[in-house]
């Protein structure tokens, strides 16, 4: 597995310097063999512990061979992303040489794993130590190659697009190093029954997924807080193409994390993902329902054939129906069915959703849920009485699954809600906007309500769900974010 993966590793890195397309499709095709052999790894973990009952020595191997076999397979999924960048940069029709600087971090990055597995399979300390002080040597490098490439942007326009995608491969690289520094520090618990993973003492190293932040403060120091990054993390943006979920699934490809655009039609999904893949970013398209528990199946097992994992899950679907709103008739008027649709729709297409995907983030221990509530929620609206109680719903769901989730499977799986006030989108438009441009009297009222006497911008969402989704937020689980202008705490006085 350990040849195979920095095999993978080295063809990416092959194909991206000299443009090889064809030796980048062997990088994807090889990774399935790759996720063969973890799963069949640690199938044969398991099968020792339970009837051998290893002690001591042995056991710590076990335990390490199950972690750097994980660590081993994501190098993989890097490898695949790199590729990727590989073939989209060999299909460019402006072409930029990488700088030296890149090949560096590259002839670095794919050593570390190499150092790494050496010492763990010689059992020694010492050399996985200095894996661990390596990792800041790439971590300089990924610095610098930021600079020099938004230098690239800023002199050039046309050099946007592959400079976005030289970007995604140090950003790759450097989550190599890291993974290279968890198997020198597997080596070292393995020699020496010793956890070095936070003894930033001795490992001489700040891994970039966490912010020592009293240890800054005792030195004295400001640090760079990089535990918002979510590069590589497999994201699902349910309702992917509707305002709010495009948005959010840019935003989140932006970062680094690959998006999968789920929602009904192929069509628009598509669309959004070659969108995506334009800008730089990695995405794919599901087709499903978000309200049908079997084609959510099916999608669910499309995206694991395909990357793996489900890291982040995104319930922007949803919406209102007009046929259940009451702003010129009765609310006893209101169709039954239609009250059922804008229910079915909101609260079921976000319960549905997660019951598949966070499935599998509880089988991995680690994954982010987002879901997205609304100021009608938690505060009477008129007109939307339907709407209001598919939201609140929406926010005891996250409540309640974020208790059960942190008790039954730990800290890694967390379940937050946005609750966003007042964005004009396709669905609202009519209720917002008059014949002639202007705004309604409702949208009058909705702007007087709020302190900053506006309405959101669908892009002001973004901050947020990023932190959420990130180890950021690791301490933050069953809370409702509002992001509304300030409408929420205004009493109109």
């Amino acid at each position: 597995m350990s040849d195979l993966a920095t095999s993978l590793l080295d063809l990416s890195v092959d194909a991206l310097l000299s443009r090889d397309s064809t030796m980048a499709e062997a990088v994807i095709a090889g990774d399935k063999e790759l996720d063969a052999l973890e799963i069949e790894i640690e199938d044969q973990a398991i099968g020792l512990l339970a009837p051998q009952q290893p002690m001591a020595r042995d056991l710590r191997f076990i335990i390490a061979s199950i972690k750097v076999s994980n660590d081993l397979e994501r190098v993989g999924d890097h490898a695949v992303t790199i590729a990727q960048s590989a073939i989209r940069l060999a299909n460019s029709s402006t072409i930029i040489t990488p700088d030296p600087e890149i090949g560096e971090m590259a002839r670095r990055a794919r050593q570390m794993p190499r150092d790494g597995l050496t010492a763990f399979v010689r059992e020694d300390g010492a050399p996985g130590r200095e894996v661990c002080r390596a990792d800041d040597e790439v971590d300089a490098l990924h610095h610098s190659i930021f600079r020099i490439l938004v230098t690239h942007m800023m002199e050039d326009a046309r050099t946007i697009t592959p400079s976005l995608e030289l970007f995604l491969v140090s950003r790759n690289l450097e989550r190599v190093a890291d993974l290279a520094t968890n198997i020198g520090e597997d080596a070292v618990f393995l020699a020496e029954g010793k956890q070095i993973k936070h003894h930033l003492e001795e490992t001489a190293t700040r891994r970039s997924s966490r912010f020592d932040f009293d240890g800054c403060v005792r030195r004295g120091q400001l640090c760079a807080m990089n535990s918002f990054d979510i590069t590589g993390r497999v994201a699902v943006v349910t309702g992917g193409y509707g305002v709010i979920g495009s948005v959010l699934g840019r935003g989140l490809a932006a970062a680094g994390a690959r998006v999968a655009v789920l929602g009904r039609r192929r069509e628009q999904a598509s669309a959004e993902v070659a969108w995506i893949r334009a800008a730089g970013g990695d995405a794919l398209p599901l087709v499903a329902d978000a309200t049908d528990i079997d084609q959510l199946r099916a999608a669910r097992e499309e995206l694991l054939s395909a990357w793996g994992r489900v890291d982040i899950l995104i319930n922007a679907a949803g919406g209102n129906v007009a046929r259940a709103r009451s702003d010129a008739i009765s609310v006893f008027e209101i169709p039954p069915d239609a009250f059922d649709e804008v229910l079915r729709l909101n609260l079921h297409g976000t319960v549905l959703p997660t019951m598949v995907f966070a499935e599998q983030m509880a089988k991995a221990s680690r994954g982010s849920i987002v879901n997205i509530s609304s100021m009608a929620a938690a505060q009477a609206l008129s007109g939307v009485m339907g709407y209001s109680v598919a939201k609140a719903g929406i926010d005891n769901f996250t409540r309640w699954l974020a208790v059960d989730l942190a008790r039954r499977h730990g800290d890694g799986v967390r379940v937050n809600a946005i609750a966003p006030g007042f964005f004009i989108t396709t669905q609202n438009r009519a209720v917002l906007v008059s014949e002639n441009g202007g705004h309604t009297e409702r949208a009058h009222t909705i702007l007087r309500q709020t302190p900053m006497g506006r309405f959101g911008r669908p892009e002001e969402l973004i901050g947020a769900v990023r932190w959420l989704c990130s180890d950021a937020a690791s301490f933050v689980t069953g809370a409702v974010i509002p992001i509304d202008g300030g409408f929420s705490v205004f009493s109109g006085v």
